[in-house]
């Protein structure tokens, strides 16, 4: 081990904060996030917290209906009281749901913000996610006050919107800072919080993914934000009937690791380390609910559900002989262009062009799809021990939420047996990214293991 190294693994991860440095992967990482409060009342430090990073005293605060009368209120009241030249926007909720994060509310909030040169979002992901963007687009930075310890996307640089029914994502300035006020997130929904222990339990599956991809395919890989999350992986894994019963310390481990998951994905410049095969079934049932006219569970929620499965998946795949699979046949019987064509319609229908453009992009021609399948074959042994390393079985993942009070079966989320099936099936279509889904699809074993998996992983008991 290098002397950098040793200094990088000695230093606490709060020194990464408005820190650049030179990594081992050859890269510099930059964290623009340069500050983090995380303790009770966090919102009365915010003129301290403006004062360090020498922030503009005129801003405008962005919330909802429900964040507003939660934080944004008090919030609005503290800043004005300490001479702060404050005002705000409420995102009005509609009248079934929640705000959403798609392009036409950004759009209304982009043309209703004042002209101002800070944002100040009060809120968990839809908040944070508009006005990140809205930051971006008006060239501004902006402050998060975190609400609810949901997601990991408070710190990161991607904003999650739906663009034409699609889910995309977008990169964006990360907060300079995040204010989080632990008596507001002790408080929180417990179905908010159990969706960020399903967001965070999902990362050794996501992980393995992107090593995958840099196996099979060359994608860039980095260890440095895996070892990030890995610290914090106690917190959550190992307390959580402290989750359950809401105890601060327990919350505030959860929001910790969700954070620095955030700064892991700045570091990494993408989403790979915190979102694989897991996070496109969640967002494949996000799709379908709007496509169907119903709504859907909370994220984080979904994905600790998939990520069972997905975990579930990974076992049993890497137990197979793939070198022995007869690439002929398996090819073969996918040279059916026009069934594909039918069952995309079929499933994404007014959606079906802007997906069928996503796995175009990964979509290649019978010569290299041969030639990248027989590429896995031979490296089978080496993509088996890479990712069983990163790994954690499916059962302590399911035991983890059970205890926590989270979602573990298919209907704790409101869906069908065969709407499940349908999207694990269906997920790897809509992004271009490579995962667990694509190469269990490509060698016939998706489809082989799908059932056994949710009968025994109890996802589904008739």
């Amino acid at each position: 081990m290098s002397e950098e190294q040793v200094a990088n693994e000695s230093h606490p991860p709060e020194s990464l904060l408005g820190s650049s440095f030179q990594c081992e992967c050859g890269k510099v990482h930059t964290v623009p996030v340069r500050k983090m409060v995380l303790e009770e009342d966090a919102h009365l430090r915010l003129a301290e917290v403006f004062e360090e990073l020498s922030l503009p005293r005129e801003a405008c605060i962005v919330a909802d209906d429900n964040t507003y009368d939660v934080l944004g209120g008090k919030v609005l009241r503290f800043l004005s009281g300490a001479k702060y030249g404050v005002r705000n926007v409420v995102i009005p909720s509609p009248l079934e749901g929640n705000v959403r994060a798609d392009q036409a509310t950004a759009d209304k909030l982009l043309s209703s913000l004042p002209s101002v040169p800070l944002l100040i979002a009060v809120g968990s992901g839809t908040i944070n996610d508009l006005t990140k963007l809205a930051a971006h687009k008006r060239e501004v930075p902006y402050v998060v006050l975190a609400t609810a310890p949901s997601m990991n996307g408070y710190t990161s640089s991607i904003v999650a919107l739906t663009v034409a029914g699609l889910k995309t994502t977008f990169e964006a300035r990360p907060p300079v800072a995040v204010v989080a006020d632990l008596n507001t997130l002790v408080e929180a929904p417990m179905e908010l919080i159990t969706s960020g222990l399903g967001d965070i339990v999902s990362k050794p599956v996501s992980t393995a993914d992107w090593k995958l991809a840099q196996i099979v395919s060359g994608e860039y890989f980095c260890s440095r934000p895996i070892e990030l999350v890995a610290k914090f992986e106690p917190l959550f894994m190992g307390n959580p009937a402290g989750i359950k019963n809401r105890r601060p310390e327990a919350i505030r481990g959860l929001t910790e690791a969700l954070l620095y998951s955030g700064i892991s994905m700045v570091i990494a410049g993408s989403s790979s380390p915190a979102s694989g095969g897991e996070h496109l079934i969640s967002h494949t049932l996000d799709m379908q609910a709007d496509l169907t006219g119903r709504q859907h569970d909370h994220h984080g929620t979904q994905v600790g559900v998939a990520t069972i499965f997905s975990a579930a998946l990974y076992e049993r795949v890497l137990e197979e002989d793939v070198p022995s699979l007869d690439l002929k046949a398996l090819i073969a019987e996918r040279e059916d262009r026009q069934q594909e064509i039918t069952e995309l319609q079929r499933y994404w229908g007014r959606l079906a062009k802007v997906v069928g453009e996503e796995l175009s992009a990964k979509t290649v021609g019978r010569a290299e799809q041969q030639s990248g399948l027989v590429t896995i074959q031979e490296k089978w042994d080496e993509i088996r021990m890479e990712l069983r390393a990163f790994l954690r079985p499916w059962s302590q993942i399911r035991d983890v939420l059970r205890e926590a009070g989270g979602a573990t079966r298919i209907r704790d989320i409101g869906l069908s047996l065969e709407q499940f099936r349908e999207a694990v099936l269906h997920a790897r279509e809509m992004r271009r990214r490579y995962t667990i889904l694509d190469l269990s699809h490509e060698f016939g074993l998706l489809e082989k293991h799908l059932d056994d998996i949710i009968r025994e992983t109890g996802l589904w008991t008739g």
